[in-house]
């Protein structure tokens, strides 16, 4: 059985992992077993746009740096991670844990679509690796009613085949208070040219 980690051990394990991708971002390694991508083609650039559907215009709160110790922000750095690292071998854990932070639509899509024996093959096959710190988090305060809204910047780093993608990307991430818990029930990219 797995426990989470304190918070207190959240700092030292992000300053690790920063070096580490400082090492495997310079190039001066030799290691292969970096954490892979999903095989279904993901947005790393924050100049990839979002269909105008998936950006419901709502009125805009302030949003409030950091708050990362409020349940809605430990929630959305926790499935923001689970979506954007993993590796043939961690990609089923990942997927497990985006499914058991999701809710609504987002569980349904995710459910519909659990890492298959050649999906996992093909992440091997292509090499493909995925990395992603946070950089920052918004809580977007004085949303009404069982909803929130928070956006996640991450430093993602992609490589298949050996031809490396960096970028740094924020995604907004809906969430509804459900069975005691926050759930995310949206997870999109937000365009370069929006605040």
């Amino acid at each position: 059985m797995t426990r989470a980690l304190p918070v207190r051990w959240l700092a030292p394990i992000a300053t690790v992992v920063l070096v580490v991708a400082g090492v495997l971002l310079s190039g001066r390694h030799e290691n292969r077993g970096r954490p892979a991508a999903p095989a279904e083609p993901v947005a790393t650039s924050s100049a990839t746009s979002t269909p105008a559907a998936a950006l419901t215009a709502t009125p805009v709160a302030a949003p409030v740096a950091g708050a990362v110790g409020d349940p809605r922000v430990r929630v959305a750095r926790a499935y923001a991670l689970a979506a954007t690292n993993s590796s043939p071998d961690t990609y089923p854990g990942a997927y497990r844990r985006q499914l058991a932070l999701s809710t609504g639509t987002l569980a349904r899509e995710l459910a519909a679509h659990p890492p298959t024996r050649g999906l996992l093959e093909q992440l091997r096959v292509d090499d493909t690796s995925r990395l992603a710190v946070i950089l920052d988090t918004e809580l977007e305060r004085g949303a009404a009613g069982a909803g929130a809204r928070v956006t996640v910047g991450l430093a993602e780093r992609r490589e298949t085949d050996g031809e490396l993608t960096q970028a740094r990307t924020r995604y907004q991430l809906r969430l509804r208070h459900q069975d005691g818990g926050w759930r995310v029930t949206a997870f999109t990219i937000v365009p370069a040219d929006r605040p």
